[in-house]
């Protein structure tokens, strides 16, 4: 995993354990309590009940998506509130795949994740910093890891710690820091590497799997890679995942006009190449 130079401790200690890094939040990250509620869970490996912190489905306000489908909310960044972590053990998931595990899957995690892993011992906090999440989102891919999840589970994950990292930047970045800032090219950098393995998972997925995949029926999981695909300019197989959205009727009507959209994008970028490589060859 790359290292977070905004992270505090960041790097694993010399017992091989990832050091405790839940703090109190940051000032700005106290309005988003009014958004959160907490749930009552029960660990799977260790059965210690605690509270997690979940985005409530009403009273938050979606102003949009990226074109990914990352969301995008008034007053709060979802993303840093889809994981549930036991502060007694250090067992973290994305709370969709926290439980229920089977006996080979807690044997495993307690045998290759959990000495990894410092708990924390600690009421879950009021809310999360970036940092924060980022902490649990590392937990979440080591405990991913050694259950032997699902390639998609694995590849989820990986593309919601890239989705972190870009809120993370664009935060600092709305905060003033510029774009050209060390710290912003790293988190850059760490995001893209982040999605390049989701994206890999997530097409090793779509031919091992069986759908939905991930929690996302096959429209709109083959749209989510198909703009996947075009962010990492990998054109020809966005060209084949939006055609396989447009001839398929039983697609939304919306989810089809994006696709063909996108389809326009793809075509005009394509031609364009072809114009260049044509001339650089006279």
């Amino acid at each position: 995993m790359g290292d977070n130079n905004n992270q505090k401790n960041s790097g694993a200690s010399a017992t091989g354990k990832i050091p405790t890094v839940i703090s109190r939040p940051a000032t700005k990250q106290e309005g988003e309590s009014a958004y959160l509620l907490f749930k009552q869970t029960v660990c799977p490996i260790c059965d210690n009940e605690f509270k997690t912190r979940s985005v409530k489905s009403a009273g938050v306000r979606r102003i949009g998506s990226d074109r990914d489908l990352r969301p995008i909310f008034a007053g709060i960044d979802s993303i840093k509130y889809t994981l549930s972590s036991c502060p007694e053990c250090g067992y973290t998931a994305m709370t969709r795949y926290f439980s229920p595990l089977n006996k080979a899957q807690i044997n495993f995690i307690k045998k290759d994740a959990l000495p990894k892993i410092e708990p924390t011992h600690l009421a879950t906090p009021e809310t999360y910093s970036y940092n924060d999440a980022l902490e649990l989102y590392r937990r979440a891919l080591i405990c991913a890891s050694a259950k032997k999840a699902k390639i998609s589970e694995i590849s989820h994950t990986f593309l919601q710690t890239s989705w972190l990292l870009r809120g993370m930047r664009n935060n600092l970045v709305d905060g003033g820091v510029s774009e050209n800032n060390p710290k912003i090219l790293k988190l850059k950098q760490q995001e893209d590497l982040y999605y390049k393995k989701a994206f890999d998972g997530f097409m090793k997925s779509l031919q091992q799997e069986n759908f939905p995949i991930a929690g996302m029926d096959e429209n709109t999981f083959n749209y989510l890679l198909a703009q996947m695909s075009f962010k990492l300019e990998k054109y020809d197989i966005t060209s084949k995942l939006v055609s396989s959205i447009i001839v398929n009727h039983a697609a939304p009507h919306n989810v089809r006009e994006k696709a063909r959209d996108l389809k326009d994008e793809v075509l005009e970028i394509m031609a364009a190449q072809k114009k260049a490589e044509e001339e650089a060859s006279e």
